[in-house]
């Protein structure tokens, strides 16, 4: 009656709930949801990175190791990330528009599913 749960399966449902919690959080009409919803993306970015084998201290390191000829939207990681960086570390004062967010969340999307994350 039990089967033994696919490790690979189980990892890739785990990444989809997060990507569906990410999904959320940019559909809401608060920014600071939008917000967290880049931050969360950009988390998952890291763990993604680091479980293929990327190294380095920072997403920007690992980003580095990426070869831009498999990986297409390899740009739009940078992007994302650069977003994330301006979201976090200028706070409040930089103000973060729904569509500047919604494409920032897209991006991530993009890598998510070039990778297979998603």
């Amino acid at each position: 009656l039990y089967e033994a749960l696919d490790p690979d399966k189980a990892e890739h449902d785990k990444d989809r709930s997060r990507w569906a919690h990410i999904q959320t959080l940019i559909e809401s009409p608060h920014e600071r949801d939008w917000r967290e919803a880049i931050n969360e993306a950009d988390i998952m970015l890291e763990d993604m990175l680091r479980e293929r084998g990327y190294e380095g201290e920072t997403i920007a390191e690992r980003l580095k190791k990426v070869d831009p000829k498999s990986h297409t939207s390899l740009q739009e990681a940078w992007e994302a990330h650069k977003m994330r960086n301006r979201v976090i570390h200028e706070g409040i004062a930089y103000p973060l528009t729904d569509q500047m967010a919604y494409r920032t969340i897209k991006q991530y999307g993009n890598v998510f599913r070039e990778f297979g994350e998603i």
